[in-house]
């Protein structure tokens, strides 16, 4: 009896010592992970905008394409972002769009997107030689000007009354240059065969003209074309069928823009 109790004494403590350092084990575990998930959340970049499309698409795309690992921040009330995070995140010259990477605060959407392109090592979407670098910036001229342009009539109370005659006296030359660039040597995109940061600034133009102006854009047959191949990019096909991809509004609702790409009541 007595060797009986003894054995059944020692077979419990080394079950005990088991349990604990199959417990241990699990703790290790998942304080491994815990470390993992803040090292992985902290080597994220953080893209803060509203939550719309506006200048912060742009930057959605690149992210996607060139395959960053990023969060997003997408504030959906004024106070939000002006009486909280515009003085508490300590960016220099606070501003929406803005990028965080690690201790790089940074504002203003086209440094962001050049920011996105040199991280990301896709180096050829801003040229590959001294003219097609030159060409590139030349098309980011012209598309970022017309881009203002869309927006400043977006904003313009007359917008329903003026909008075709802005389309006639201005938008209809700009988007004939661009389709008859589309035309050049059977190109695939605006500098030629190879995707380029213009072309996903002018991918959302085209968006715009397409809301906007759909009887119009229907006579766009190259525009059309090439609206199609950029959303056959894979990342970007991916992105466009995820939860996270913004179809509309394209301009916050109630604040003074007359279109937003929604349907109107």
């Amino acid at each position: 009896m007595l060797v009986v109790i003894i054995y059944i004494y020692f077979y419990f403590i080394k079950f005990n010592k088991i349990q604990k350092a199959k417990i241990n084990k699990q703790i290790i575990i998942q304080i491994g992970i815990q470390i993992n998930l803040q090292m992985a959340e902290k080597n994220q970049i953080t893209l803060g905008y509203w939550n719309i499309r506006g200048l912060g698409q742009l930057s959605r795309y690149l992210l996607e394409y060139t395959g960053l690992k990023y969060k997003e921040k997408r504030y959906q009330k004024l106070e939000e972002w002006f009486q909280k995070d515009k003085q508490g995140l300590g960016i220099e010259f606070a501003n929406l769009p803005y990028l965080i990477d690690g201790d790089l605060k940074l504002t203003e959407s086209h440094a962001v997107n050049l920011y996105i392109i040199r991280k990301s090592g896709k180096n050829e979407l801003l040229g590959t030689n001294l003219i097609e670098e030159s060409k590139i910036r030349e098309l980011i001229g012209y598309l970022e000007d017309f881009f203002r342009q869309i927006l400043t009539l977006c904003f313009n109370p007359q917008f329903s009354i003026i909008k075709q005659q802005k389309y006639n006296d201005d938008f209809s030359l700009r988007l004939q240059r661009l389709e008859n660039q589309l035309t050049k040597d059977n190109r695939k995109w605006l500098n030629g065969q190879s995707l380029s940061l213009p072309d996903f600034i002018f991918y959302e133009i085209s968006q715009y003209i397409k809301g906007i102006y759909p009887e119009e854009f229907k006579k766009l047959p190259k525009i059309q074309a090439f609206q199609a191949r950029f959303e056959e990019i894979e990342q970007i096909q991916d992105y466009m069928m995820s939860e996270e991809y913004i179809y509309a509004p394209f301009l916050a609702v109630g604040h003074g823009a007359q279109w937003t790409g929604l349907k109107q009541k």
